[in-house]
């Protein structure tokens, strides 16, 4: 009978221990389905930040394409305003030296008229047939003068023309 009491013991025990080791196995199985929808849960969720991030990703690299345009845009304006500063600054140039080429040429406009003038004014002063010898000698000697005059504008304008010319 101790036998008996013995293995009923040994079998209680047994028993028991198959008891608590099923106990334990249904917790290690619940917490493993657990896990594992958690992991299904975490891995859903990493999918989604990884497409997220791939499309945040394709989109910066379209901005930096954009922006990467944009400073090539902006260096091309840079250019433009360069060339058209230089552009100004060579008409401004080109202005000036008009400018003077009308002063040049009105102050050489004003002598051809005065010596026009004076020519005018001499051959309506021409003497009479009859006059003396010192009147006509008087009379040539203001035509050479005259002309003289005229002789000095004809060669500021042709200095000017030389000047010039391309």
């Amino acid at each position: 009978m101790v036998v008996t009491a013995v293995s009923v013991l040994a079998l209680l025990g047994v028993s028991v221990y198959a008891a608590v080791t099923y106990q334990r196995a249904a917790r290690w199985q619940s917490r493993s389905a657990q896990l594992e929808t958690r992991l299904a849960d975490t891995s859903e969720e990493l999918e989604q930040t990884e497409q997220t991030l791939d499309e945040t990703k394709g989109a910066l690299a379209n901005r930096k394409e954009k922006v990467a345009e944009l400073e090539d845009r902006v260096a091309a304006v840079t250019a433009e305003r360069e060339k058209a500063r230089d552009t100004v600054a060579r008409l401004n140039d080109d202005l000036d030296m008009a400018a003077s080429v009308v002063g040049e040429l009105s102050a050489i406009g004003a002598d051809l008229s005065v010596c026009v003038d004076e020519l005018f004014a001499w051959i309506g002063s021409q003497p009479s047939v009859y006059a003396t010898q010192s009147t006509w000698n008087a009379y040539f000697a203001r035509g050479r003068g005259i002309a003289d005059g005229c002789g000095q504008a004809r060669d500021d304008f042709d200095a000017f023309l030389q000047a010039t010319q391309p």
